[in-house]
C-alpha cells in the first residue's frame, strides 16, 4: 500500500485548486486497491466531497511549524503522522504538482535504503553553513561539507522502515533553524542531507511528476478555465493541461499569461 500525501493549509483558494487538479492526475495513474490519497489540512471543510481521505490538522499547524514558525517544517510532520496512522509507504506531493507518468511504478521502487525526491538542485548549496555541525538525539553526527547537496522536496517518497530518516531530518531542520538561518529551503536541504549521510539511493521523480513551482499563475489560470468551461471539479478533467516550462516562460515574456 502506498499513501499519497498532500498538505494544504490556510485560506488561499489557489492552493486547494492546485491540489484538486493534482489529485485528479494522480488518481488516473494508481490502482485504488493499492493506494490511499490523504490530504492533511487545517481547513477540512474545504475538501468535503473530494475523492480523498481527509486528516484534519486544525489547531495543530502552529505546533508543526515549530518554535521559529517555519511552515515547511510541517511537511515533515505530516509525513511522520501518516506513517503513524496508516500502514504502507509514503509519497508526499506539493500541491503545485501533477502526475504525468507511471507514479505507481516509481512508488513500487521504494525500499529500505531507497527514497524518492523531485529533482537535484545543487551541491554545496549553503556555503555559509560551512562550520555547522550537530549531534542528533540518536547520536547521529552531522556536519556540513563541500559534498553537501540539496534536492527539491516537491516530492518526497519514503519506505516506512526508513521513518527514522524523516525524524532525523526534522531534528536537523530544527537545529539549522535555531542558528537563525532565514533560508526557506531548510526542510528540503535537511531531508537531502540525511539521505546523503545515510547512504540512501535517491530516485528522482522529475518526468513522472511535474513540479511547476515557477509556473503557478499559468497552471492556476488553466485549471480555472477548464472548470468554467466544463462546470466540473478540477479532478474531473478529460485531458492533462499541456505543459512545457520553456514554452510557459516564453508566454510570460510576451505577456500571454500572468
Amino acid at each position: 500500500m502506498t499513501n499519497y500525501v498532500y498538505l494544504i493549509y490556510g485560506s488561499h483558494e489557489d492552493c486547494f485548486l492546485e491540489a484538486a487538479y493534482s489529485v485528479g492526475t494522480l488518481l488516473r495513474q494508481v490502482d485504488a486497491g493499492l493506494s490511499r490519497v490523504i490530504i492533511f489540512t487545517d481547513q477540512p471543510e474545504k475538501i468535503k466531497g473530494w475523492p480523498v481521505v481527509c486528516e484534519s490538522i486544525a489547531g495543530q499547524l502552529a505546533d508543526m511549524r515549530g518554535k521559529t514558525k517555519f511552515i515547511h517544517r510541517a511537511k515533515l510532520c505530516v509525513i511522520l503522522r501518516c506513517l503513524e496512522l496508516y500502514p504502507g509507504n509514503v509519497v508526499f506531493l506539493d500541491s503545485d504538482t501533477f502526475v504525468r507518468g507511471n507514479i505507481q511504478s516509481l512508488a513500487n521502487k521504494l525500499s529500505p535504503g531507497r527514497a524518492i525526491m523531485d529533482a537535484f538542485e545543487a551541491k554545496n548549496p549553503f556555503p555559509e553553513f560551512a562550520a555547522f555541525q550537530t549531534t542528533l538525539s540518536d547520536r547521529t553526527s552531522y556536519h556540513y561539507t563541500k559534498d553537501s547537496w540539496m534536492c527539491n522536496s516537491g516530492v518526497i517518497g519514503i519506505h516506512r522502515q526508513d521513518a527514522i530518516l524523516i525524524r532525523r531530518a526534522l531534528e536537523l531542520c530544527d537545529a539549522l533553524l535555531a542558528t537563525g538561518s532565514g533560508q526557506h529551503t531548510i526542510e528540503q536541504f535537511s531531508v537531502s542531507e540525511i539521505l546523503r549521510i545515510s547512504r540512501v539511493e535517491i530516485l528522482h521523480s522529475q518526468g513522472t511528476i511535474v513540479h511547476y513551482v515557477k509556473a503557478k499563475p499559468y497552471m492556476r489560470q488553466k485549471i480555472s478555465k477548464i472548470m468554467r468551461a466544463t462546470q466540473k471539479q478540477p479532478w474531473e478533467f478529460e485531458r492533462l493541461i499541456p505543459y512545457w516550462y520553456p514554452f510557459v516562460k516564453f508566454l510570460k515574456l510576451i505577456g500571454q499569461h500572468p
